[in-house]
């Protein structure tokens, strides 16, 4: 058996303090009057003082110097109140960077009980890593809040839009060619698509809905992001536009505006301390072999330009080499985290495009973004769709919650000379349906109604006439996508609100031929 013997106290004392040095946990130890005693080595590192320079000061002008003097004060009163106290707090580092620990305060019982007569102790554990670990998931928790809320904004914003530019359409269509009555209800439609547009980069940004190539000129969103950035810019700051091309590129506007709102965020934090210029140029340029060396990814060819450029502290060569990395950054903590730039390179690069940095200390940056351009000679030449809407004679029955949808797919589809039964009550439509399989034959129906789903009623009637063609119609819907729509046996799934030019032509491309009809 093995026996023990009484070690001497000055023994124990010893290797206790040889353990406390090895704690990863700072441990304060304090006389009654919150002098320090003792600290270890953990302690040093997480508050960045030295032992030798500490023992004897007060607390709150040594190891707490740092926090908030009233913080210090009321955990101080908690403890010689209630015997101890746990928490956390935060304080700056000397590099301005917050740390955050977590502590618990306790008295240190004197030989006969007497409380707070043998000083204190603390231990304080640095739990930086994890606050931001916790930061980043709350992020993630308010980011998936925002887009559920965008998502059910989205349904009912579009459907408004829908009726808006659907009857702009109508009105357009009797209004006498180049009268202001015509120029009038044409600034509607633009103002309204600029609308359906905004929607789009909403839920694109908030992950509720992918982006999707088309070919568009790149001049308008620039000048529209640039719209939105002046509004935000302190006073101090100038901008300086030179917009001189109107090709067009192959891409996703949301995208777009989002690389361009990252670089100029980035230029204007470069400025932010004396304010300066943000420039913003956009030009067609020919890139040959030399400068194609420059910048990584770039091939020569011809490019659509897009550069911003500011006056502000500048970069050196090795932050240049590094500043599309993800996570790098050169911003405080809490000012982001290092993603903006690296999003920016793969949004560039999946179309075919580069991006280049030229800067130096205290001259400032410019960003340049080279744009596979699309010019005149690579477009077809397109009919204008006014007076010129394919149309047919074919049974439609189309079917939405909203009353006012209804009544313009009622007015829209007969002008086009097609026979329509609208209905708001996807049940009754059912109904109707079952009576007659074979006395349509094309169904529109939106996604989200009550009672029933356009996908349910898809489904019911494809049962009852198999190869229906059937197109879905959506302000919003995180529930189905193009792939499910397909697998499901729908023609097509469009989203709200389409113009009437190009429904119209949806609407031929997914009807057989016209027939006779009888």
């Amino acid at each position: 058996m093995a026996t023990f013997s009484h070690r001497h106290p000055q023994d124990v004392h010893s290797q206790l303090i040889a353990a406390m040095s090895r704690l990863e946990d700072g441990v304060v130890l304090l006389a009654p009057d919150w002098t320090v005693n003792y600290l270890n080595n953990a302690i040093c590192r997480i508050f960045e003082v030295k032992a030798e320079e500490t023992v004897g000061l007060l607390l709150d002008r040594s190891v707490f110097g740092r926090i908030d003097r009233d913080l210090g004060r009321g955990i101080a009163t908690i403890v010689e109140r209630n015997g101890t106290w746990r928490g956390r707090f935060s304080f700056k580092d000397s590099e301005g960077k917050d740390r955050h620990v977590q502590a618990s305060v306790s008295t240190i019982l004197a030989q006969g009980g007497d409380a707070g007569r043998g000083g204190y102790a603390a231990i304080v554990r640095d739990v930086t890593a994890d606050r931001r670990q916790e930061i980043q998931l709350e992020h993630a928790r308010k980011m998936e809040a925002v887009g559920t809320l965008a998502g059910g904004i989205a349904h009912e914003f579009n459907n408004i839009l829908a009726a808006v530019i659907g009857f702009a359409e109508l009105a357009e269509m009797d209004a006498p060619g180049g009268s202001e009555l015509a120029e009038n209800i044409n600034e509607i439609l633009i103002a309204g698509k600029r609308a359906r547009d905004l929607v789009k980069q909403i839920l694109t940004f908030s992950r509720q809905e992918e982006g999707l190539s088309r070919p568009f000129a790149l001049k308008p969103i620039v000048s529209e992001s640039l719209r939105m950035i002046r509004a935000s810019l302190p006073s101090t700051i100038e901008i300086k536009r030179s917009l001189s091309s109107s090709a067009s590129i192959v891409g996703d506007p949301a995208e777009v505006h989002q690389v361009l709102m990252q670089l100029c965020t980035n230029a204007l934090m470069a400025m932010r301390a004396r304010g300066g210029v943000l420039g913003v140029g956009l030009m067609d340029v020919e890139v040959d072999a030399e400068k194609a060396a420059t910048v990584v990814g770039l091939l020569p060819g011809t490019y659509l330009a897009l550069s911003v450029s500011d006056t502000g502290i500048g970069m050196s060569p090795d932050l240049c080499a590094r500043v599309f990395d993800p996570f790098f950054t050169t911003r405080a903590e809490g000012e982001g985290r290092g993603l903006g730039l690296s999003v920016v390179h793969g949004i560039v690069t999946r179309v075919g495009g580069a991006i280049g940095v030229e800067s130096s200390p205290g001259r400032g940056s410019t960003f340049t973004v080279y744009w596979p351009g699309m010019y005149e000679q690579d477009f077809e030449e397109m009919p204008a769709w006014r007076g010129e809407l394919p149309g047919g004679s074919e049974r439609v029955l189309f079917v939405d919650d909203e009353e006012m949808l209804v009544a313009l797919a009622q007015k829209n589809l007969r002008e086009l000379g097609y026979r329509v039964t609208a209905l708001t009550c996807p049940v009754e439509a059912l109904e109707l349906f079952r009576k007659d399989p074979d006395g349509y034959d094309l169904v529109i129906t939106d996604v989200t109604m009550p009672k029933m789903t356009g996908t349910q009623l898809a489904k019911e009637l494809l049962e009852l006439r198999p190869g229906l063609p059937i197109i879905l119609c959506t302000g919003f819907c995180s529930i189905i996508n193009g792939d499910d729509a397909s697998s499901l046996g729908v023609s097509a799934l469009v989203a709200k609100p389409m113009a009437i030019g190009e429904f119209s032509r949806l609407m031929r491309s997914v009807l057989p031929a016209a027939r006779e009809l009888i």
